[in-house]
């Protein structure tokens, strides 16, 4: 339960959205102050991808005051997506406008690629392959020399 949460410049709020939805910092008996303008990043997890127009409500409280610095209400680009921020007295609210080439701005952390299922399958594969020949070489050994 938070009774009161500020936010000061320098630092970052990661906002992590993915499939099951995303984190929401929810202040219930006081308010949730962003001091100086702390910035906001938006990481995108898991290889999700939101939908035009759909939107997250990242804070809540009975009281919100001031704006994250890299996030204007004008709009902004950050981990691949164009967003928009509604700045409300008791919520703030991002909402994916659209997805944009080269990757947006943001911090770029949340935009590593993730490894193939495939590739990962074949080096499995390669491993079970050494340690099968490994075991034969070790039980022909073991038949000559009893």
């Amino acid at each position: 339960m938070v009774y009161g949460y500020e936010q000061q410049a320098g630092a970052k709020f990661e906002e992590l959205i993915g499939a099951c939805g995303n984190g929401e910092l929810v202040g219930l008996f006081g308010g949730i102050t962003l001091d100086a303008g702390p910035l906001l990043d938006i990481n995108l997890v898991g290889g999700f991808e939101p939908s035009a127009g759909e939107t997250f409500d990242i804070m809540d409280s009975i009281a919100i005051t001031g704006e994250f610095a890299d996030a204007p209400s004008s709009g902004f680009d950050m981990d691949g997506w164009d967003w928009s921020i509604d700045y409300l007295p008791g919520e703030i609210d991002l909402k994916a406008v659209n997805a944009v080439s080269g990757g947006g701005g943001g911090s770029g952390t949340g935009s590593v690629p993730e490894t193939s299922s495939l590739a990962l399958f074949g080096a499995g594969l390669i491993v079970l392959a050494g340690l099968s020949v490994r075991r034969r070489v070790a039980l022909a050994n073991a038949a000559r020399n009893p």
